[in-house]
């Protein structure tokens, strides 16, 4: 809804740039990781419709010169995963008296090829690219920002 609140004041400046915020979960074709960071079927196909919405935009607005892209970031260290991460430790006594963030960080570096965690200002980074004037003639793209995830099927 926040898309369609501004797109008229922005037809009317002739100018515009929509960032959505997708996620790799809108590409997933596979059961839960196994490490048990696991998420509910609605999410995908919420984010799924998004990057759906997001191109079909581009087809209604580009003549007003305004850009619509997606950005789709991996997992971030949120109080989400780490409820996750805190109920995988009580399920498993062999990470008991683990760091829930040090286990979450073990489990991304296994399904990352970069093998790093992915911090927010990296989907930050790619907002202010995409809301640049650098990146003027990029539009209806879901941006992957993921470390690699992607590739992990």
């Amino acid at each position: 809804y926040c898309c369609e609140a501004i797109l008229p004041h922005m037809k009317e400046r002739r100018y515009g740039k929509i960032i959505n915020i997708g996620s790799v979960a809108a590409h997933a074709s596979r059961p839960p990781h196994p490490s048990g960071l696991g998420i509910p079927n609605a999410y995908p196909v919420s984010k799924a419709a998004l990057l759906r919405y997001t191109k079909a935009l581009v087809h209604q607005v580009s003549e007003s010169n305004i850009n619509v892209n997606a950005i789709c970031p991996s997992m971030v260290w949120t109080p989400t995963p780490q409820q996750q991460i805190e109920e995988m430790i009580r399920a498993r006594p062999e990470l008991a008296n683990r760091d829930p963030h040090d286990v979450y960080v073990e489990v991304r570096r296994a399904e990352i090829p970069l093998r790093r965690e992915q911090a927010p200002e990296d989907i930050a980074k790619m907002a202010a690219f995409l809301a640049s004037e650098d990146a003027r003639n990029v539009t209806g793209q879901c941006i992957h920002v993921d470390g690699g995830m992607i590739l992990r099927d």
